[in-house]
């Protein structure tokens, strides 16, 4: 995860999270294929509409994508942790949470 730069939360230099992807990509694509499981499950695409027309990677939400790959980070690879869940399962979380928010 790359150290905070300022207080716009830009990274420093570009950071590998995966063979595939880098930390500021719009889209990870994340390493661990196995078989049976489908691609789009390593998969996390940070530029997804949002309710009012606009997209996640658009300027005025610049804050929101860079704190919630911390924290999906974090959880992926925080050493404290000896349960770490799977990021496919994080991603189902988020997708879930946003879903529900935009409903109503």
């Amino acid at each position: 995860m790359p150290a905070r730069a300022s207080a716009t939360h830009e990274a420093s230099a570009p950071v590998k999270i995966s063979s595939r992807s880098h930390w500021v990509d719009h889209q990870w694509h994340l390493d661990g294929m196995r078989p049976g499981l489908r691609g789009y499950l390593l998969r996390i695409d940070w530029s997804f509409d949002l309710p009012d027309g606009s997209r996640f990677t658009d300027p005025q939400w610049a804050d929101w994508p860079e704190d919630t790959r911390r924290f999906l980070w974090s959880m992926r690879v925080d050493p404290r942790s000896a349960d770490r869940m799977p990021v496919t399962a994080h991603w189902s979380l988020v997708s879930a949470s946003f879903a529900s928010s935009s409903d109503g």
